[in-house]
């Protein structure tokens, strides 16, 4: 039997998994450590109340203070948890987890301790590092962030401030800035989209439903604005580990089962789009699609019939796309039956039939 500790009320715990991140994740450590929540004002603190000027991050601490894992970085020696206005703690606790990185990593984010935990792990994927940064930590709330994103000076404080008015909120995510592709839409998710009819004031309405369904059809959270609440995340994981792409959007779906969302209209997160983020191997990711989109049909067969036209049409776009890229990559062998099921879908698609007919030739 797994004995898991009470999540500490007014703590929100901050989770950053990185891999080979030297070179930018000091605007992202920064960005955190600038956050209002708790402060009493922007200034940037260490957690122990001292304040992070505009210098270099204060050195002391070494190892970042991996033996004490247990006493929760940022709190001092011998201060009670539950001490500030209501009983209950307002501050963060940030670690670090990083997936083996073999760059200078590892001394760019010591150099934030002890208001940063730096925790090395073996290279197993980002699943296996957020996984062991939400287990690491014990807040009321789960803040997820990517190593190369940033946060507005108030993200934190506002989201909390809407958690706590819903107790029965399972999280609430931002609009995010996109920089670094002048292709990609510049905020997301855009404006205007269809699924914000879901929202009354910033809240889904009260069958959780709806959003879950609309969120498996297009995933329009972006990661990095999540803040949740951890007694309602997933207790397996809360990330499967054996994903590696889209791990992101089978833990939402698995959190809009049951829990509502809430959601800030706001630009109040930046969405780094890197050469070459994620995007590799786009055959495996939407394979991934895929695998997680038959799951949830599997599990609840009462989406097919909620919106028959909508799921069939989803699946075959993931099945199309998934034929392509594995075609581009020349894995025609694994395409033809994935490219043979889209066709079902959409018979009069006459791309369908040369893809499949290039796959013949291709691996």
């Amino acid at each position: 039997m797994i004995v898991r500790k009470a999540p500490e009320r007014g703590v929100v715990s901050v989770v950053i998994a990185g891999y080979n991140c030297a070179s930018f994740i000091e605007p992202t450590l920064r960005s955190v450590l600038d956050q209002t929540y708790g402060s009493g004002s922007g200034d940037s603190h260490d957690g122990n109340g001292g304040r992070i000027g505009g210098g270099s991050p204060e050195r002391e601490g070494g190892l970042a203070r991996l033996e004490a894992l247990g006493a929760h970085p940022g709190r001092a020696a011998g201060e009670d948890p539950g001490e500030s206005a209501g009983g209950s703690a307002r501050r963060m606790e940030i670690v670090f987890v990083d997936d083996g990185s073999t760059d200078g990593t590892r001394e760019v984010v010591l150099g934030f301790a002890p208001a940063v935990t730096y925790l090395p792990v073996p290279h197993g994927g980002v699943s296996a590092a957020r996984n062991a940064g939400v287990r690491a930590t014990t807040g009321q709330y789960v803040a997820l962030l990517d190593h190369d994103d940033l946060w507005q000076p108030t993200k934190i404080e506002r989201q909390v401030s809407i958690m706590d008015a819903h107790p029965d909120l399972g999280l609430v995510f931002t609009r995010a800035k996109v920089v670094g592709d002048e292709a990609h839409p510049p905020v997301i998710p855009p404006p205007g989209a269809s699924w914000e009819v879901l929202f009354k004031e910033g809240i889904a309405q009260r069958d959780p439903a709806g959003l879950y369904a609309r969120l498996l059809l297009d995933n329009f959270v972006p990661y990095s604005s999540v803040l949740a609440r951890r007694v309602a995340m997933p207790t397996e994981g809360p990330f499967k580990e054996h994903l590696r792409y889209s791990e992101d959007h089978d833990f939402l779906l698995r959190m809009a089962e049951l829990k509502r969302f809430a959601f800030i209209p706001e630009t109040l997160t930046t969405y780094t789009v890197r050469p070459g983020r994620a995007t590799e191997r786009m055959a495996d990711m939407r394979m991934e699609d895929l695998a997680i989109f038959a799951d949830n049909l599997h599990r609840n067969p009462w989406l097919a019939a909620r919106d028959a036209l909508g799921m069939r049409r989803r699946e075959g776009a993931l099945l199309k796309e998934a034929g392509y890229w594995l075609l581009r990559e020349g894995r025609g062998r694994e395409a033809r039956p994935i490219l043979r099921r889209a066709w079902r879908k959409a018979p009069f698609d006459m791309k369908l039939p040369a893809y499949l007919v290039a796959s013949l030739t291709r691996g």
